[in-house]
């Protein structure tokens, strides 16, 4: 298709390349994650999928954010459901775009979804933040994506891990709410986080099954083999910095946990976690 000129209501336009479609596919399939819950990990594998399988990837967060653009400049933008078109296979979604269930394109397309025990996201959210998440490839203005991160960066080296997540968590807990209405969704596969992580061959053919791809041991195989990343010891200054679920239970203080657990335990319930 070439080309794609998005003028959104923020004032940015955004050029994104866009290639030609599977013809051989009637649908669309999305890959959904919810931030520092293994989407990153996720999407790689996707990414892999849907070049084997020649059904072109289009990055939609990560082609905003290599812009500068905040989440919040386009997610709730109409301009992006232009963008959803059969023959394609989109991620790279970290929050939900506000339109979704707008575009007959996704209600009638395949999607699967990661998420994660809101209290290891937002431990895993805090060293991200304060050590090792990405900028984008072009900085171009004051007020952008870039300058956000580092503005959180800085607020993140003053505060210890317990007063960060207790000061995000309602922020979090936000992100949650905003995918509850699309788990009622029967084209929707949800994995969670701790069942998936350590036991990944299962994960990937569900994957597959899910958003109707063939299911050769041999691809299986080869995803593992590049993608089946396990730290043999905890390191902060790394993006993979421990996949052990858990986590928070190490790093935060009791008090602490039970007050996410209070603001978590209602929203979490949905996506299988029980938090009390």
């Amino acid at each position: 298709m070439g080309s794609v000129s998005l003028a959104l209501q923020c004032g940015a336009t955004v050029e994104l390349d866009l290639p030609e479609p599977n013809p051989d596919r009637a649908d669309a399939i999305f890959v959904l994650g919810v931030r520092k819950s293994g989407s990153t990990l996720f999407n790689r594998l996707a990414i892999a999928m849907a070049k084997r399988y020649q059904v072109p990837w289009v990055d939609i967060g990560g082609g905003f954010f290599s812009r500068d653009l905040k989440a919040t400049q386009w997610v709730e933008d109409p301009a992006v459901a232009t963008l959803f078109k059969p023959g394609y296979m989109f991620g790279g979604f970290r929050t939900p775009y506000g339109h979704f269930r707008e575009s007959a394109v996704y209600r009638e397309g395949r999607k699967v979804l990661l998420v994660r025990d809101p209290r290891d996201a937002l431990v895993s959210q805090y060293f991200s933040t304060l050590k090792t998440h990405s900028l984008p490839k072009l900085q171009q203005a004051a007020g952008g994506a870039a300058e956000q991160i580092l503005r959180q960066r800085e607020q993140a080296q003053s505060q210890t891990v317990d007063d960060y997540v207790l000061l995000n968590a309602r922020s979090f807990r936000r992100t949650l709410e905003s995918y509850l209405p699309l788990l009622d969704d029967p084209g929707m596969q949800v994995f969670r986080y701790e069942q998936v992580i350590l036991n990944k061959a299962p994960w990937i053919r569900d994957t597959l099954k899910a958003i109707g791809l063939p299911m050769h041991k041999a691809f299986v195989d080869k995803l593992l083999a590049e993608h089946d990343v396990q730290p043999a010891a905890e390191d902060t200054s790394q993006f993979v910095r421990k996949v052990t679920p858990g986590d928070h239970q190490e790093k935060l203080r009791p008090a602490t946990i039970e007050a996410l657990n209070l603001i978590f335990a209602d929203v979490a319930k949905p996506f299988g976690y029980r938090l009390r």
